[in-house]
C-alpha cells in the first residue's frame, strides 16, 4: 500500500464524519419533520423539527412508532393520522409511496404526510429484510386556512351573485309586467276614451256648422293622440306577444321599422308558428326591438336581416345590418363606466333567461348579433 494510500485511508473517517454533520446540520434546518424508521415502523432517526413542533427531544424520538410519537397516550380509534399510518405503512411494506392530507384535530394542525419506502441493501444480505421509510411531514396548516378563507369567500360571492341574478331576473319580470299592464290600459281605456271622444266630436260636426272648423281641429288633435297611445302601448309591449307568440311579433315589429326607417328588412323564420317558452319569447323579442332601434338611430344602415332558428341543439337569433359598425370592447367599457348601458342590458338579458350573446362589430363593416339558448324537441 503506497503512502498516498495509506493518508487517504486515514483522512477517510473525518471526511465521513464532516459528510455527516453537514447532512445532519442540513436535514435538523429543514422545517418539516424527517424521520427514518425501521422494518417495525420505528423511528431510527429524526430532525430537530421533532424538537420544534413540539413532539419531544430527538434523542427520545428513537425506537418510538410514529403514530406514538405525533400522538402520545393516543387511544381514539377514529384517529385520522392513525388510520392513515395504518395503510400507509402497509403500502410501504410493499413498495409503494403514500402520501395524504390530514386533518389532525388532536394537535389543531393540518398536516400533509408522505411515506417513502426505501430499501437497504446491506439490512436486506444480513436477514432478508430490507423494508425502510422515510416520512416526511409538512405543516399546511396556514395553506389549509387561506384555502378555507378563500372557499368561504368565493361562497360568499357566489351566494351574492345568485341572490344578484334572482331580484335582477324578477326585476325583468317585474318590468314587463308593468309594461303589460300599462299597454293595456293605454289600449283600452285611454285609447277607448279618445275614440268615443273622437266619435261625439264626428257627430257635433254634423249638426254645428258655425263650429265646424274647431271640431275638425279637435278631431285630428284627438286622432294624433289616439295614435300616440297606440304606438306607445306597442313599443312598451306588443299584445301580441302574448296572444299569438314571439314569431307573429317580430315578423310585426320588423316590418313595422323597416317600414317607418325605410329600410330594407328581411326575417327567416325555421320555427314556423311554434310558441316558445314565455321568457325567452320575451328575451328574443326584446334583443331584437334594442338592436332595430340601435340600427335605426346610430348604424346608418339600409339592410337589416333577422334570422331565426334551429342550430345543433340550440335556438338562435341572429341580427345583422350593413351600417358604419362600432368597436365593441370600447361601447362595453363605456357601458362599465355608466355611459351607456346597451350592451350591458342586452348581456343581462340573455343571460339570465340561460342563453348566450355574441356581438361582433367593426368600424366600416356593420354589426351582427348572434344569440342562443339550449334547445331540445318538445321544448316549445
Amino acid at each position: 500500500m503506497s503512502a498516498h494510500t495509506s493518508e487517504n485511508l486515514e483522512q477517510l473517517p473525518a471526511q465521513i464524519r464532516q459528510a455527516k454533520l453537514e447532512w445532519e446540520t442540513t436535514v435538523d434546518a429543514l422545517p418539516q419533520v424527517v424521520c427514518l424508521l425501521d422494518e417495525g415502523g420505528h423511528v431510527l432517526r429524526a430532525n430537530r423539527a421533532v424538537e420544534r413542533w413540539g413532539y419531544g427531544r430527538v434523542q427520545d424520538a428513537k425506537g418510538q412508532e410514529l403514530h406514538e410519537l405525533i400522538h402520545p397516550d393516543c387511544h381514539d380509534a377514529d384517529c385520522a393520522f392513525k388510520k392513515f399510518w395504518c395503510a400507509a405503512w402497509d403500502k410501504a411494506a410493499m413498495g409503494q409511496v403514500t402520501d395524504a392530507e390530514i386533518d389532525d384535530l388532536r394537535a389543531m394542525r393540518y398536516l400533509h404526510v408522505q411515506v417513502n419506502p426505501l430499501k437497504h441493501a446491506r439490512q436486506q444480505e444480513q436477514n432478508g429484510s430490507g423494508n425502510f421509510a422515510a416520512v416526511i411531514i409538512h405543516d399546511i396548516t396556514e395553506r389549509k386556512r387561506a384555502e378555507q378563507e378563500r372557499e368561504r369567500l368565493l361562497a360568499q360571492v357566489r351566494a351574492g351573485r345568485e341572490q344578484l341574478q334572482s331580484l335582477s331576473r324578477r326585476m325583468l319580470e317585474v318590468q314587463e309586467n308593468e309594461r303589460r299592464h300599462i299597454a293595456r290600459e293605454l289600449h283600452d281605456d285611454i285609447g277607448q276614451d279618445l275614440t268615443a271622444a273622437k266619435i261625439n266630436l264626428q257627430a257635433l260636426q254634423r249638426v254645428s256648422e258655425t263650429a265646424l272648423p274647431h271640431v275638425e281641429d279637435s278631431i285630428a288633435i284627438v286622432e294624433r293622440a289616439l295614435q300616440q297611445v297606440r304606438n306607445l302601448s306597442l313599443e312598451l309591449r306588443p299584445s301580441m306577444l302574448d296572444d299569438l307568440g314571439l314569431i307573429p311579433a317580430l315578423r310585426w315589429y320588423i316590418g313595422r321599422t323597416a317600414q317607418r326607417a325605410g329600410l330594407e328588412a328581411e326575417f327567416s323564420n325555421q320555427l314556423g308558428n311554434a310558441r316558445l317558452p314565455p321568457e325567452i319569447e320575451t328575451t328574443c323579442f326584446r334583443i331584437t326591438q334594442a338592436a332595430l332601434m340601435n340600427t335605426v338611430k346610430h348604424a346608418h344602415a339600409d339592410r337589416v336581416s333577422v334570422r331565426l332558428g334551429i342550430k345543433n341543439s340550440e335556438l338562435y337569433l341572429t341580427i345583422r345590418d350593413n351600417g358604419i359598425g362600432f368597436d365593441v370592447d370600447a361601447a362595453r367599457r363605456q357601458a362599465i363606466e355608466g355611459n351607456s348601458l346597451g350592451i350591458l342590458s342586452m348581456e343581462e338579458r340573455v343571460f339570465l333567461a340561460g342563453g348566450r350573446i355574441e356581438i361582433e362589430s367593426a368600424l366600416g363593416h356593420g354589426t351582427e348579433i348572434r344569440v342562443s339558448f339550449p334547445y331540445t324537441e318538445g321544448s316549445t
